[in-house]
């Protein structure tokens, strides 16, 4: 009688700890979308584009903040310095539908940067000239208006548009010269390369 009271015993403790009280383990909550985008920003201001890009797609895969998931993975690939890859997500991120102005100076810096560096100078002027002082680069130091004015201003000088070319550099540096002269254009180019160098 003592061993079958023990057993009946153990029974219904078992079964009380199957009954999904306090002691069941609730799986962990995913992060929210603001979440990932916070963590994929904050891992490519720690330098781990790797860890930056599977947060950025990962938010892609969701179909969730797709202008700001565009526009991360460009800075991702800016940062790596694929152009072609950057430039198709800035481009994504614009077609998107950026919804705030924040996000779509961003993404024109983004391709701006990406079709200068592909030699799309009229494509790098029509996006940089979407942007406007003071824009920086989102939780960056990186990159800021100067780097867009500058971009302008070599894209500029490669269309021949020598004075809109100067009046990109004066918006970082007080600079004179007459642009109508090969030497004023010679000093003027002699000047992007300097500050693209410095």
């Amino acid at each position: 009688m003592k061993t079958m009271t023990v057993l009946l015993l153990g029974s219904f403790l078992l079964l009380a700890g199957c009954g999904g009280g306090d002691g069941t383990t609730n799986p962990p909550t995913p992060p929210s979308d603001s979440e990932v985008l916070a963590d994929g920003w904050s891992a490519l201001g720690n330098g781990d584009t790797d860890a930056a890009e599977e947060d950025f797609r990962r938010l892609v895969g969701r179909a969730a903040l797709l202008p700001q998931a565009f526009d991360g993975l460009g800075w991702v690939f800016t940062m790596t310095a694929e152009a072609d890859s950057a430039l198709a997500n800035f481009r994504r991120a614009a077609a998107a539908g950026v919804d705030t102005t924040a996000v779509s100076q961003q993404a024109r810096a983004g391709q701006c940067f990406a079709e200068n560096a592909l030699g799309h100078h009229a494509e790098a002027v029509s996006a940089g000239e979407m942007v406007t002082a003071p824009w920086s680069l989102t939780l960056q130091d990186t990159y800021d208006f100067a780097d867009v004015a500058l971009t302008l201003a070599s894209s500029h000088y490669m269309l021949g548009n020598f004075e809109e070319s100067l009046s990109a550099v004066n918006q970082i540096v007080n600079f004179m010269t007459d642009v109508s002269t090969v030497e004023g254009r010679a000093a003027l180019a002699a000047l992007i390369e300097e500050l693209l160098n410095s």
